[in-house]
């Protein structure tokens, strides 16, 4: 979670079901590039800052 937000408000701003948001969260979903500047305009982040993150991930 980013900011205090829950998956199912965020599932919502993006208008997809929490099930959807949960499966992008841990990865298991791919995210299009759409989907990934909607989500850092949600959490009022870069996407690069998203796209970091998620390397910073991988990289562990």
């Amino acid at each position: 979670e980013h900011r205090d937000y829950t998956q199912d408000y965020l599932a919502a701003k993006l208008n997809i079901s929490q099930n959807a948001y949960s499966k992008i969260e841990l990865g298991y979903s791919k995210v299009t590039l759409e989907r990934l500047f909607v989500i850092s305009f949600v959490l009022e982040v870069n996407p690069a800052d998203l796209i970091s993150m998620e390397t910073d991930e991988l990289i562990r």
